[in-house]
C-alpha cells in the first residue's frame, strides 16, 4: 500500500439525496458518542477497582465490554469522518509539518492492538528530516487508517514495514510514474492477502474482502475508503500493488 501525498483540493457538491442521507449519518453518530463515552468511563471505573474489588469472572466480563465498547466508539468516528468528507464539510489547514513525527506518532498511537495481536512495526525513514506544508490531522488520519488496517490483517507475530522516501519527478514507484517531486510513504505487511478479483475494490465503502468474511468480524470497512476519500480531495493518491 502507497500513500503519495499532495496539497490540492478538490471540490465534488453531494446530491440533496445524498446530503439529507449523510446529515442524519452525521447527527446519529454525534448522538452516539455520549453514551458510548458514559459507557467508557464508568467501565474503566469499575476495572480500576474504584468501586470495589471484582472477581477474575467479573473482570473478565467487564474487559470484553471494554473492547467491544472502543470497537462502537471507533465506528462511530468512522461514520463521522466518513459523513465530512462525503459532505465536504470539513476544512484544509497546511502547516509545517515533519512527515517522520506523524509516521511515529500513528506507531505510538496503535500500540494497544499491535500488542495485541503481536505485531512490530519497523519504520524506516530514507531523507532527511525537511518540513512540508500538510495538514497534520488528516495525514495523521490516512497514515493511521492503513497501518491499523496492515497490523489488523497481519499474523500473529508478523512484521509490517514502513518506509518514507522522497521520490523525484519522472522516477517510477509501485508501478506509476511520479509527475512531481513527491513525499512517498510504503506501508507493507504479509498478512492473509487480498484476492486478485478483489484488489480492484479494496477503498470502496464498508468492503470486505471474501477470504476475510469468516474470519474478521471488527473491522467496519470503512478505514481504507476514509483514507483514500481524504487523499483524492486533497490531491494526493493512495494506490495498492
Amino acid at each position: 500500500r502507497m500513500i503519495a501525498w499532495l496539497l490540492r483540493k478538490k471540490k465534488e457538491v453531494p446530491s440533496e439525496t445524498k446530503k439529507s442521507s449523510d446529515d442524519f449519518v452525521s447527527l446519529s453518530s454525534h448522538e452516539l458518542r455520549s453514551p458510548l463515552s458514559i459507557i467508557r468511563w464508568y467501565t474503566e471505573i469499575l476495572l480500576d477497582e474504584d468501586a470495589g474489588p471484582l472477581t477474575e469472572d467479573q473482570r473478565k466480563y467487564l474487559k470484553v465490554i471494554e473492547a467491544s465498547n472502543q470497537r462502537a466508539i471507533d465506528l462511530v468516528r468512522s461514520l463521522l469522518n466518513v459523513s465530512r468528507l462525503d459532505l465536504g464539510t470539513f476544512s484544509i489547514s497546511p502547516e509545517e509539518v515533519s512527515v517522520p513525527n506523524i509516521i511515529n506518532d500513528c506507531i505510538a498511537s496503535c500500540k494497544s492492538v499491535t500488542d495485541q495481536k503481536v505485531v512490530t512495526i519497523n519504520f524506516t525513514d530514507n531523507d532527511t528530516n525537511f518540513p512540508i506544508l500538510l495538514d497534520k490531522r488528516l495525514a495523521s488520519l490516512v497514515v493511521k487508517n492503513v497501518l491499523l488496517n496492515a497490523v489488523s490483517f497481519s499474523k500473529q507475530g508478523g512484521v509490517v514495514l514502513v518506509e518514507r522516501m522522497l521520490v523525484q519527478k519522472g522516477n517510477e514507484i509501485g508501478g506509476r510514474k511520479v509527475t512531481e517531486e513527491s513525499v512517498i510513504v510504503t506501508i507493507k505487511d504479509k498478512g492473509i492477502g487480498i484476492p486478485l478479483e478483489d484488489q480492484n475494490k479494496i477503498f470502496s465503502k464498508m468492503f470486505k474482502a471474501r477470504n476475510v468474511k469468516d474470519s474478521d468480524t471488527t473491522g467496519s470497512g470503512l478505514g481504507l475508503y476514509i483514507a483514500k476519500k481524504v487523499m483524492d480531495i486533497t490531491g494526493g493518491s493512495l494506490w495498492f500493488i
